[in-house]
């Protein structure tokens, strides 16, 4: 889907950077799935190889006190991203941007438990038009923007809080126009294809936790050699885990 979605957007919309959404779960493992975007998907989908692609991580604008006050920190974080400099102009941020000499992804990570608040719904919309509007690339420059968004786990919340988290996020994600929200990924969804962007940002699929029949899958696909006590030491008896503590584990049996 991803690779389609960036040709389509070479071919029809290459004077724009790339945007897409990956949201699920915090532990979920985002990060991890942008390496393997680096490592598999990218360098066919953009024609070039994997050494060649940066990945920038950008800081989610904070503390703004309006609407241009959070596009001024955006235009600061973006100067980071990309020169380690808080202080560069906008004109010369665009003008870098344009003569980059290779594919740049940056990523930014929206934390729920952290970052979400009574005005993330109008700054997610203003985070997304400010990439779509503000930036005017040549046609050779190949900037991909990656909003990783994590909400915050079932698990650890306790269930006297469940209600109030569903209520934030219902007023995050329906700007008061969508009345069936019953969960945040379709909150997401909805919002971001409602038109607001005219189909110009890709939204991946929530990330699952997985089963421990598909790791079982992985590795006599792979040829990996795992104990199966060891998988099922894994998972506890648990049919689906969390990403990020399957890697955690697999990593510490790799090293034993």
């Amino acid at each position: 889907m991803l690779t389609q979605a960036i040709r389509w957007h070479q071919q029809k919309q290459a004077n724009k950077p790339f945007l897409f959404i990956v949201h699920g779960n915090e532990y979920e493992a985002h990060r991890q799935l942008i390496d393997v975007m680096v490592e598999k998907d990218l360098p066919v989908a953009l024609n070039c190889n994997q050494q060649s692609i940066q990945v920038r991580p950008l800081i989610w604008p904070s503390g703004h006190k309006s609407q241009e006050d959070f596009k001024r920190k955006i235009w600061a974080n973006l100067g980071y991203a990309l020169y380690g400099d808080y202080g560069r102009s906008e004109k010369n941020i665009q003008e870098h941007i344009n003569t980059l000499p290779a594919p740049v992804l940056i990523s930014i990570e929206i934390i729920e438990k952290y970052d979400f608040n009574p005005s993330i719904s109008e700054d997610l919309s203003l985070f997304l038009e400010f990439f779509l509007t503000n930036l005017s690339l040549n046609s050779e420059i190949k900037l991909l923007i990656a909003l990783l968004i994590k909400y915050q786990s079932v698990a650890k919340v306790p269930n006297k809080l469940e209600p109030l988290r569903f209520l934030s996020l219902k007023r995050i994600f329906n700007k008061g126009q969508i009345n069936d929200c019953k969960t945040p990924a379709k909150c997401l969804r909805e919002i971001v294809s409602a038109g607001l962007f005219n189909n110009q940002i890709v939204t991946l699929e929530e990330l699952p936790s997985i089963s421990h029949k598909d790791v079982l899958d992985w590795i006599n696909h792979c040829g990996f050699v795992f104990r199966e006590k060891d998988i099922e030491a894994i998972f506890n008896g648990k049919s689906h885990i969390p990403m990020d503590d399957l890697v955690d584990s697999l990593q510490q049996l790799i090293t034993i």
